[in-house]
């Protein structure tokens, strides 16, 4: 048989421990998460020119100092007149260059990205 008075000191007893445990979760949650600063936007690696072999091509050597950078590669042709289309740009270091912008009424524009996953 049960005695009244120490079925309700378990009860009481377990609503205390579901209240302190909600206070320990709650206080645990309540602390401010490690935050991650996130570098400024710089420019660390700028092309220099370089030899060519095959015709109509251009080629530049580039080095970062950073791993995960965009590689922004801008090409222009003519003031009034061009008469080459760059339809892709292949790259030695094995980065894949995505069109991104084109323009052309008289001149003509182009801007690929690569991003990069070393320096």
């Amino acid at each position: 048989m049960l005695d009244p008075n120490t079925a309700g000191f378990t009860t009481r007893a377990k609503i205390v421990c579901a209240i302190l445990l909600l206070l320990i979760v709650g206080g645990v949650s309540a602390a401010k998460p490690a935050n991650a600063t996130i570098p400024p936007l710089a420019l660390d690696g700028v092309g220099t020119n370089t030899t060519c072999k095959a015709p109509n091509c251009e080629a530049q050597l580039l080095t970062t100092t950073q791993g995960y950078d965009v590689v922004l590669l801008i090409a222009e042709c003519g003031w009034t007149y061009c008469p080459i289309t760059i339809s892709s740009i292949i790259d030695s270091s094995g980065l894949t260059f995505t069109q991104r912008v084109s323009y052309a009424p008289n001149d003509k524009l182009w801007e690929f990205y690569a991003r990069a996953v070393s320096p």
